[in-house]
């Protein structure tokens, strides 16, 4: 790989180079993160499941839908199973 060819600069592969290392950086981090969010709703779904959402705090279960909003005085449980 030239990066330089007949004394002037060629910026094409220098930046097709960042171009690609960016590529790569932000696929890895989407993929933890993508797998972050599902060891997250595994965990919150084994809570509910074997401890009846003991461990869970209530924003988190508003947010995965095992608890209604508080719009009323009806604050239950849904079945996620």
């Amino acid at each position: 790989m030239v990066l330089v060819a007949q004394n002037t600069a060629e910026p094409v592969w220098p930046t097709f180079l960042v171009a690609l290392m960016a590529f790569i950086i932000a696929r890895t981090f989407a993929t933890v993160f993508a797998c972050t969010l599902d060891t997250l709703f595994v965990c919150c779904v084994r809570d509910k499941s074997e401890y009846s959402g003991q461990y869970m705090p209530d924003r988190l279960k508003e947010h995965y839908g095992f608890k209604k909003t508080k719009k009323g005085e009806d604050a239950e449980l849904v079945s996620a199973s």
